[in-house]
């Protein structure tokens, strides 16, 4: 995944930030990762090109590239929130269950959910999170195919602690 080092500058601009060599640590990092990076991971790795770095320092950069769109928040189920980078202004993430792998996608019809979601709780909604899970092309092909709702499977009894049922 690329991101234009203009992206990191217009990110901080916009805050009156500089770009330091520690903020630009962190974000190489996860520019380098093909999965979604939690922000230890992301200050281990950052210490190897900045040993200086701070793991607030982490945090706020993370916090501010997701919030001027150059990053992405997913969520699995190993990390409670990672980062990947955004390949466009509004997307959504899909990520293997499996791997880790971090994709984006940008088709957004959402409107209709949307709305019923505000019908039913009373919520003036202006924004929405939207992450798909499932497993990557390579970690489908490496293994059988789930089950359907529809296939059964027959189970042997549970057995005791000696092997009887």
């Amino acid at each position: 995944m690329s991101i234009d080092a203009s992206e990191l500058v217009r990110a901080f601009a916009e805050r009156g930030l500089r770009v330091t060599p520690q903020r630009t640590a962190v974000l190489e990092v996860v520019a380098a990762a093909d999965v979604g990076v939690n922000p230890l991971q992301v200050y281990e790795a950052a210490r190897r090109r900045c040993p200086e770095i701070g793991l607030t320092t982490v945090y706020r950069t993370l916090d501010i590239l997701a919030e001027a769109g150059v990053l992405r928040r997913v969520h699995d189920g190993a990390h409670c929130e990672s980062f990947a980078t955004a390949q466009a202004a509004h997307g959504h993430s899909v990520v293997c269950r499996r791997c880790g792998r971090v994709a984006e996608f940008t088709a957004c019809d959402m409107g209709q959910v949307v709305a019923a979601a505000s019908r039913e709780t009373g919520f003036v909604l202006d924004d929405h999170f939207l992450q798909l899970t499932g497993e990557c092309a390579q970690c489908a092909a490496s293994s059988p195919p789930p089950l359907l709702e529809t296939e059964t499977v027959a189970l042997r009894p549970r057995q005791g602690k000696r092997g009887l049922p």
